[in-house]
């Protein structure tokens, strides 16, 4: 993209922001690093183009994205507003009444957002050997099976990267500008406007299509408990954007693998309002959020987070890139 026409795409992003209802009269600047590529239906939000993690994302047929191997990150601009974060189990009438919540998941709190980037795909691992020369991945090129899913389609880039650490996102994300989403930033996505356990509904079988859990294809591989009302074809990690978004776009929060967020007690690099938190402070016990390819489908809910050693090295933990609206 030249830089005229990068101009005069920023130029459309801020008036048609500034003008949608979604956004609530919104004002934005350019944001150095990202270059808009429009609005994605049915949720009328702008997505933005990362060019040092990839090419320009295409579209199909119907305006939706394509992502492909050497596709960059495609940020979603989140307008703010407030939510009820956290789940309940003891009042069917009131909000975020969750059958199966635990009492960690609560109280349930509401809680104000500002506006704030988020990328529509985890982290890919081509993306990741842009980004810092590195293949950490398990599921690689040479440890990758097609028969691990149903149409045995071959590996591709366009895995998530796993086997990263906390420690490994708050190293490598800040040198392009990026970050990890908060805990309250990523369950606001997932949620995106509901208040029930899942974005669809409240019962699990609304996942299907949505996600990729540990399902009846499983059941081929291995023994144990499965979901077996369903059958999301992957044994291990899916391509990015192979199942539904939810009605903000975001693909695989559901599923796929689970993804690292930051604790409220620290600041995150990139935010303005303190240092990037030093070694010393990061050791110890962080958030996942979001089910995986091993989960059942009660540990995909909205409240549900995970707690792992922030060095953990697992093929179940990826990562959703953040990133800070600049005012």
């Amino acid at each position: 993209m030249s830089a005229p026409q990068a101009a005069d795409g920023w130029e459309t992003a801020i008036r048609d922001i500034a003008a949608s209802p979604v956004y609530g009269n919104l004002k934005v600047r350019p944001q150095i690093g990202l270059l808009p590529i429009g609005t994605e239906e049915p949720s009328g939000l702008w997505m933005f183009w990362h060019p040092e993690t990839g090419r320009k994302p295409e579209r199909g047929a119907r305006g939706e994205f394509v992502p492909k191997d050497a596709t960059g990150l495609v940020f979603v601009l989140l307008p703010g507003g407030t939510f009820r974060k956290g789940a309940q189990r003891s009042d069917a009438g009131a909000p975020n009444h969750d059958p199966d919540a635990l009492p960690a998941e609560g109280p349930v709190t509401e809680v104000a957002v500002e506006p704030f980037f988020l990328s529509k795909y985890e982290l890919t691992q081509a993306q990741y050997w842009l980004l810092c020369g590195q293949r950490p991945s398990l599921f690689c090129d040479n440890h990758y099976y097609d028969h691990w899913n149903k149409d045995h389609e071959p590996w591709s880039g366009m895995h998530p990267v796993e086997r990263i650490s906390w420690i490994d996102c708050l190293r490598h994300l800040p040198r392009v500008g990026l970050t990890l989403p908060t805990d309250e930033q990523w369950e606001y996505a997932y949620r995106a406007g509901a208040d029930t356990p899942f974005p669809m509904g409240g019962d699990r079988r609304t996942l299907l299509g949505y996600g990729n859990l540990c399902d009846a294809y499983c059941m081929k591989f291995a023994v144990g408990t499965f979901e077996t009302w369903l059958d999301d074809g992957n044994r291990a990690t899916a391509r990015i954007g192979r199942y539904l978004p939810n009605k903000w776009g975001f693909h695989d929060m559901v599923g796929n693998v689970s993804e690292w967020v930051f604790d409220r007690e620290l600041p995150r690099p990139g935010d303005r309002t303190g240092p990037a938190p030093a070694t010393a402070r990061v050791a110890g016990d962080r958030r996942i959020r979001g089910g995986n390819f091993e989960s059942m489908a009660q540990e995909a809910r909205a409240a549900r987070f995970g707690v792992v050693r922030a060095d953990a090295l697992a093929p179940q933990i990826g990562v959703r890139p953040a990133r800070v609206l600049e005012r």
